[in-house]
């Protein structure tokens, strides 16, 4: 269904492993995020970073090919990156979920894309989402096993981005540079749900835009054609 989120979010209080093993218990490959420290910057310690708090604290390629264990999420998040953000990868290492992600605010009509897209198809599965950081949205749904989801911008409309093969996520407890966590709210449904046909004819590989059908393959690779990251241009 397509509506608005709730202004009430999900209030169990977890450490940030007990958080990375609850998204891996649903299913996700996690991964350790960079946080924004309290003077805005990066834990990257890039002063010109422009994803502060977004970017993956460990080598991104292998993490798209392989799920952490329970030991290495206890060596991150009890040890040495307990402080960092929490991320997930999308695509076939997560068990084919992906995520599509609203972006709300100034100057992003992410909510009003999305509602004009069901008003043309149908409501989306009730899922399991979170509420961003920003106050936009990430909804998680599943895709069959032999579809790959393609990780893009404005893949349902302006304000709309697909999170697929190559991509990831920052989750919840995690911080937003703008100070906000990323939430689960309170009456969120607990299941990842299998996505329509009409939304996996929409982000499939071979997708095309709505306007104009110009195919919107924009994920990086590098020289052999492997897929090399989700958040566009940043970790090549």
């Amino acid at each position: 269904m397509c509506r608005n989120p709730s202004p009430q979010f999900f209030g169990v209080k977890m450490n940030k492993l007990e958080w990375a093993k609850y998204w891996a218990g649903k299913g996700f490959a996690v991964v350790p995020v960079h946080y924004v420290k309290p003077d805005g910057s990066c834990s990257c310690g890039n002063e010109h970073c422009d994803s502060a708090g977004k970017h993956p604290a460990v080598q991104w390629t292998k993490w798209q090919k392989e799920r952490a264990t329970v030991d290495q999420l206890e060596m991150w998040f009890d040890g040495r990156l307990k402080d960092h953000n929490i991320g997930v990868v999308t695509g076939k290492i997560s068990g084919n979920i992906f995520a599509i992600d609203v972006d709300v605010g100034l100057g992003k009509d992410g909510q009003d894309s999305l509602d004009d897209l069901c008003m043309a198809h149908d409501d989306l599965p009730h899922t399991f989402e979170q509420i961003t950081g920003s106050g936009g949205r990430h909804i998680f749904l599943k895709a069959p096993d032999d579809v790959t989801i393609i990780t893009s911008k404005n893949t349902l409309g302006s304000g709309v981005d697909t999170r697929g093969e190559g991509g990831f996520v920052v989750v919840a407890p995690s911080t937003h540079k703008s100070g906000n966590n990323y939430r689960l709210p309170a009456s969120n449904i607990e299941n990842v749900e299998a996505a329509d046909q009409w939304i996996i004819d929409l982000v499939k590989t071979d997708a095309t835009r709505m306007n104009g059908n110009t195919v919107i393959q924009d994920q990086k690779t590098n020289m052999w054609g492997d897929l090399l990251d989700g958040r566009e241009g940043y970790m090549v």
